[in-house]
C-alpha cells in the first residue's frame, strides 16, 4: 500500500514538474511586456470581437470581476489546458483518447463562438445558451480526460469553475439588461 502511494506521488510529482517546465517555455518565448500575460492567441480573437461601448453601456452584477483580471484568467486556464491537452496526446491510442481530443476541439470552438456571440453580435441571450452548453461540454471532457490521465482531468477543473461562475455572470447580465433596448 505505501509503495503504491510513493509510485503515484512519483508520477504525479513528474507530470507536475513537465507542466512546470512547459509553463516557463511559453513565459520565456512570449514576446508581451508583462511577463504573466501568457500570449495564447485567444486574446487576439478576443479583441477582433470585443466592443468597450457595449460592455460599458451594460449594467453589471456586483460579484463582476474587474475588466483587467480576465487576461490573466484566461492565461492560466489556456495554459492548463494546454498541458492537460499535451499530457492527453502522449496517452495510449484507444477510442477514449480520441473522443476526449474531439471533444477538446468542440469546447474551444464553443468558446471562441460565446466570444463572437458575446461581444461581437451582443446577443446575450444566446451567448448564455452557449455558456451552457459550453459547460456541459468542458464537464463530459473532463470525465473523458480522467479516464485517461488523473492529471490531465485535474487541471481543467479550474477551467469548469470558471465557466460555471461566467454562466451565473452572464445569467445576471441578462437579469440586468434585457429591458434596454440598445443592447
Amino acid at each position: 500500500h505505501k509503495t503504491l502511494l510513493q509510485l503515484l506521488y512519483i508520477i504525479i510529482y513528474t507530470q507536475i514538474y513537465i507542466i512546470y517546465n512547459i509553463f516557463k517555455l511559453f513565459v520565456l518565448f512570449t514576446p508581451v511586456p508583462n511577463i504573466f500575460y501568457i500570449n495564447t492567441g485567444y486574446h487576439k480573437i478576443m479583441f477582433y470581437f470585443y466592443d468597450d461601448d457595449f460592455i460599458n453601456k451594460m449594467e453589471k452584477p456586483l460579484i463582476q470581476p474587474p475588466k483587467w483580471i480576465f487576461k490573466y484568467i484566461w492565461s492560466v486556464l489556456f495554459l492548463l489546458m494546454a498541458a492537460s491537452f499535451i499530457i492527453i496526446l502522449f496517452q495510449e491510442t484507444s477510442a477514449i483518447k480520441y473522443a476526449a481530443i474531439a471533444i477538446f476541439f468542440v469546447q474551444l470552438f464553443l468558446n471562441i463562438f460565446w466570444t463572437k456571440v458575446f461581444f461581437k453580435e451582443h446577443d446575450i441571450k444566446k451567448a448564455f445558451v452557449t455558456a451552457v452548453i459550453l459547460t456541459i461540454i468542458v464537464f463530459l471532457m473532463i470525465i473523458y480526460f480522467f479516464k485517461l490521465s488523473f492529471l490531465a482531468g485535474l487541471l481543467q477543473l479550474p477551467y469548469l469553475f470558471w465557466l460555471v461562475f461566467a454562466c451565473i455572470l452572464n445569467r445576471l447580465l441578462i437579469k440586468l439588461n434585457i429591458k434596454k433596448t440598445d443592447l
